[in-house]
């Protein structure tokens, strides 16, 4: 393993959480970020985690590099008095953002506050900003409803919305993390790619016109 000192940071990535209050967004940032889970309570503003990541081999992700990712993490409130003023501000300069569920809700109203949460996210981020859905606290859904699936109006609301990607988890204990971290780490890392392939391609550049005052005639002979 090469030591932290040959390991240079090649860019920042900025990753965002929406979803209602009590859905579990503090608690899966968290886990993500391998911190400790915090105890169950309402986000006020904005919460901030980061760290740096490695690019993933096969899918999982290594210390064995000489390049490491910084990846922010603003975990906004699902409060409507913060998530209608202060939180598209943070979208707007977004290049993740993980959209978060209740997996025990019913299933219309999961899939209208997926819809509800996509929008404002595609109405205040750049269009390449990317998405992942997570369906979190899989431990409180009835057992008559386990193992977990999509429900029709949340599948139906996922496909309409172009959206693919989603995961099953439960912060608390841990379930469904893992691939919910390498997804994100993967995202972030093709945003990176993308940013740096679109600022190295090169613009053609324009002549300014000359005017017929600085034609000078050239002699033939």
């Amino acid at each position: 393993m090469h030591s932290a000192v040959h390991m240079s940071t090649v860019g920042t990535v900025k990753l965002i959480t929406l979803g209602d209050v009590g859905v579990g967004k503090t608690a899966v940032s968290a886990a993500v970020y391998g911190c400790p889970v915090p105890a169950p309570g309402p986000t006020l503003g904005v919460d901030y985690l980061s760290r740096k990541w490695s690019r993933p081999v096969d899918g999982t992700p290594s210390d064995d590099t000489d390049t490491l990712l910084q990846l922010h993490c603003y975990d906004t409130s699902g409060q409507e008095r913060f998530s209608g003023a202060l939180t598209p501000t943070y979208i707007r300069s977004a290049d993740v953002c993980m959209l978060v569920l209740d997996a025990a809700s019913d299933d219309e109203f999961a899939a209208d506050r997926l819809r509800h949460w996509y929008k404002m996210c595609t109405l205040h981020g750049p269009p390449s900003v990317r998405h992942v859905v997570v369906l979190n606290r899989s431990d409180t859904v009835p057992e008559d409803r386990r193992p977990f699936v999509s429900g029709p109006e949340l599948g139906r609301a996922l496909l309409v919305s172009g959206l693919q990607r989603y995961h099953v988890t439960c912060a608390v204990t841990g379930d469904g993390i893992d691939a919910l971290r390498r997804d994100i780490i993967e995202l972030a890392w093709k945003s990176h790619d993308a940013r740096v392939h679109r600022s190295s391609v090169r613009r053609p550049r324009l002549l300014a016109p000359v005017s017929p005052s600085a034609w000078r005639c050239r002699r033939c002979c």
